[in-house]
């Protein structure tokens, strides 16, 4: 049966709006995108190419089952999950893209108009509660949502939809006057949610927009000390004096806390870890009963940790390489994406909730895929 350019399209683009709603929807609208892929492919012309990107696949993968295996973990861990629905994408879009022309903008329009829409309907949400009272907006998005999407995870996809803004201006898609209303569309919504993270990553990308345009020549290493410097943050908050200031900032005890367990957790057992799925058991082991990240059940607030109790340092790294193997274009879009990730990992663990899941698979997919469309010269 003959590739249809327009359903899959289509069923791409609704997949990508639905992906900020509640997790029901974004699940269904990816099984539905399954289905039309499956239904409009021809399964005698299916071409499976085992290359690099696979290849790097299978050694996370592999690395995931011995860490099982012999340290006891789970084979339902989220890890798993991560790098199926990677494997997933992989396949629908690698599949589309030697048949057909995909649209990349018109499914990052449709993630964009999905953002602002429940950004939107929340809003009006908070005018119908409190009234027109902007002092009181701030920080007043979790009592006053109906779709339910965690305020740092919306942060996050705010932010990727400002880089999607940011790119559509560049390439004269949009013009500057539309660019300013939806910028500052974005940023009341970030100041909405109150996510300290949120507003950083806003400025920041605000910033490597700037350069990349006007000092193009101080944009990589700036955006490089960026990438790595949660990596930095991590022993830096070993000192007690960047966690007085750390904790001043955030508000809230309870991330240094997980952060001093942690690290005692991850010194015991760096190399390998202690399993991967076992992250939150071996957290409790160790937390205080009468804390209150153990009676909450918290995880550990900080991807860098979840893989580093889980698998260890050799985990860790296999997993950067992965995302990084992905991004190593350098490109605007690809660092600013990855800036993203790699500072968010650092105040929540992410890939342990459905929103989280859903945007790294299939964004960083997405992008790796736009850019081998573009080095083919085909339609973007």
């Amino acid at each position: 049966m003959a590739m249809k350019p327009l359903p899959i399209n289509l069923t791409l683009s609704l997949f990508a709006f639905l992906m900020t709603f509640d997790p029901d929807w974004s699940s269904k609208a990816l099984i539905f995108l399954v289905l039309v892929t499956f239904a409009n492919s021809d399964i005698n012309k299916f071409n499976f190419k085992w290359n690099g990107d696979l290849k790097i696949m299978a050694i996370l993968i592999f690395y995931s089952i011995v860490n099982c295996t012999f340290l006891e973990g789970t084979f339902s861990s989220d890890t798993f999950v991560v790098v199926g629905l990677c494997l997933v994408f992989y396949f629908i879009i690698d599949h589309i893209n030697n048949r057909i022309k995909i649209n990349i903008n018109l499914i990052l329009k449709s993630f964009l108009m999905g953002v602002l829409t429940v950004g939107a309907i929340n809003l009006l949400v908070f005018f119908y509660n409190i009234g027109i009272r902007p002092e009181q907006l701030f920080n007043a998005w979790e009592e006053n949502t109906v779709i339910d999407i965690q305020k740092i995870y919306y942060g996050m996809y705010l932010n990727m939809a400002q880089l999607i803004l940011i790119k559509f201006l560049t390439e004269r898609k949009i013009q500057l006057k539309l660019f300013i209303a939806f910028n500052i569309a974005v940023f009341t919504l970030i100041y909405f949610t109150g996510a300290l993270s949120g507003l950083l990553l806003f400025i920041l990308i605000n910033i490597f927009h700037l350069v990349y345009h006007y000092y193009e020549r101080f944009y990589k290493p700036i955006i490089t000390m960026f990438l790595i410097l949660p990596l930095v943050f991590l022993f830096v908050l070993m000192h007690n004096g960047f966690q007085d200031v750390f904790q001043q900032i955030d508000g809230d005890g309870s991330r240094i806390r997980n952060y001093n367990v942690n690290k005692e957790i991850v010194l015991k057992r760096p190399l390998f870890g202690y399993g991967i799925g076992n992250e939150f058991t071996s957290m409790q082991k160790h937390r205080l009963p009468a804390s209150w990240e153990y009676k909450n059940k918290y995880n550990a607030h900080n991807q860098y940790f979840q893989f580093l109790i889980g698998g260890g340092i050799t985990f860790l790294v296999l997993f950067l390489l992965f995302i990084f193997h992905f991004l190593y274009y350098g490109n605007f879009m690809s660092l600013a994406f990855g800036t993203i990730l790699l500072n968010t990992f650092f105040v929540e663990s992410i890939l342990q909730r459905h929103h989280g899941q859903i945007f790294f698979s299939f964004f960083l997919v997405l992008i790796f895929f736009s850019h081998k469309i573009a080095n083919s010269k085909q339609h973007i």
